[in-house]
């Protein structure tokens, strides 16, 4: 009966300390994990300053590609009063 009763406490020991190695082992994870999730947090708000970036960029040639088509239409409008 002792014998019996060591064993189990033995495999009772053993299983703990596996279960303790692999709670080890996810919490390991779990901080690579949020570190993975951090970059990728810093990504997204890079990538969310460029495309502002951009599209203000994009609203400014806009506008001056309309000022330099009704500049154009002007001097167009000027050459034609022009008579050789």
């Amino acid at each position: 009966m002792m014998d019996k009763t060591s064993i189990t406490l033995q495999n009772v020991v053993e299983n703990a300390q596996q279960v303790t190695a692999n709670v080890e082992r996810i919490s390991d994870v779990s901080v690579q994990q949020s570190k993975a999730i951090s970059q990728v947090r810093q990504s997204i708000e890079q990538i969310s300053e460029i495309v502002q970036g951009n599209s203000a960029t994009s609203e400014e040639s806009a506008a001056a590609s309309e000022e330099l088509a009704a500049q154009a239409q002007v001097l167009r409008e000027l050459v034609n009063d022009f008579e050789i």
